[in-house]
């Protein structure tokens, strides 16, 4: 990429799988003021990169709201603080649908149906929604397009989700409107690139997306190159279950004996 790294400092690695959550968030404010600093914070100042085999990557963690369309929505969304509320699947759902009647146009909320649907076990309504959406929004909000490959996967329609993908791979190149993504995005993202690249045999370029993976979330980039490795080799996935089985019988055999010497103490007592 030709953006210059001044003033951004490389992302660290973070070691548990959990999404950091933006300044805003953390500070004492009122969630009108919130707003206006979620919308007019310099994309500059809060930017992290991380350095990728397809080239930097820009990351902020504010940009999942930064990309929501509709200012009045997030306007209204934050400071009736929405933002914090907490709810269960159900009344997620009621929320995005009745503010998707005022704002039918937002892909935030169309997205936020759909995982409702999902949460809920919605079968239908779920595969209905994912497909709708990115019909709609295809190669727009890159959430949507997320949710509709890893349905095709579900639905064992790899060779639509392979299509999809095409040699380029960085996300700035892809999604050339959107200035930085938010790490979950990011993680999902490559995540489910790994997916596409082991459909097509190439570990080589699944391993290349593993690494950004961990580059975010060391946890579950390590677990990923594990999967990876079993896939390139067969019998290192069949020795290290081998080892546990080992294991597994070692332990009950231990318990076997264990509980043998418990009745025969107890037999010679009375």
């Amino acid at each position: 990429m030709d953006r210059s790294k001044k003033n951004r400092k490389p992302k660290k690695k973070r070691e548990r799988g959990y999404r950091k959550r933006s300044n805003a968030y953390l500070q004492n404010i009122n969630p009108a003021e919130e707003v206006r600093i979620l919308i007019q914070k310099s994309l500059k100042e809060d930017t992290t990169y991380i350095d990728t085999p397809f080239g930097d990557i820009l990351i902020n963690d504010g940009m999942v709201l930064h990309l929501i369309r509709s200012k009045n929505f997030l306007l209204e969304f934050a400071s009736g603080d929405e933002l914090n509320k907490e709810r269960d699947a159900l009344e997620h759902l009621v929320y995005f649908e009745k503010v998707n009647d005022k704002y039918p146009n937002e892909p935030y909320i169309k997205h936020g149906i759909a995982l409702g649907y999902e949460s809920l076990k919605e079968k239908e309504k779920y595969q209905a929604a994912v497909k709708k959406n990115f019909n709609q929004y295809k190669w727009e909000y890159p959430n949507i397009d997320i949710e509709y490959i890893k349905l095709m996967f579900y639905l064992k329609e790899q060779d639509i989700a392979s299509s999809l993908v095409g040699a380029e791979l960085n996300l700035h190149k892809i999604y050339p409107k959107i200035k930085a993504f938010d790490e979950e995005t990011v993680i999902e993202f490559y995540t489910i690139l790994i997916d596409i690249f082991r459909y097509r045999k190439d570990l080589e370029t699944a391993k290349k997306c593993a690494e950004i993976v961990g580059c975010l979330d060391v946890k579950q980039g390590n677990f990923l190159e594990t999967i990876l490795e079993f896939a390139e080799n067969p019998w290192k996935k069949i020795r290290y279950l081998f080892l546990i089985l080992l294991a597994f019988i070692a332990f009950l055999a231990i318990v076997i004996w264990v509980g043998w010497g418990i009745i025969q103490f107890f037999q010679w007592i009375f």
